[in-house]
């Protein structure tokens, strides 16, 4: 990690961008899923939960890299 330029801000804007909306889906797709035990809102619970995920992860990743992971010379 030491040749990570700013590591440390981009375990926060992770943190933050990542996990935060994840676990909100997470909390609220689960309600769902518990109020009404279906198949369907199980298989909705897993894609809600690994879509915000993987589009939160590609969010934060192209942030980090695009301002904070540039080559200067």
């Amino acid at each position: 990690m030491k040749n990570v330029p700013h590591w440390q801000l981009f375990v926060l804007l992770y943190l933050l961008m990542v996990a935060v909306p994840v676990y909100f889906a997470h909390t609220f797709l689960k309600q769902r899923a518990y109020a009404n035990r279906t198949f369907g809102n199980l298989i909705l619970y897993f894609a809600g939960v690994l879509a915000t995920g993987f589009i939160m992860h590609s969010f934060s990743t192209w942030l980090y890299f695009t301002f904070f992971f540039q080559n200067r010379n």
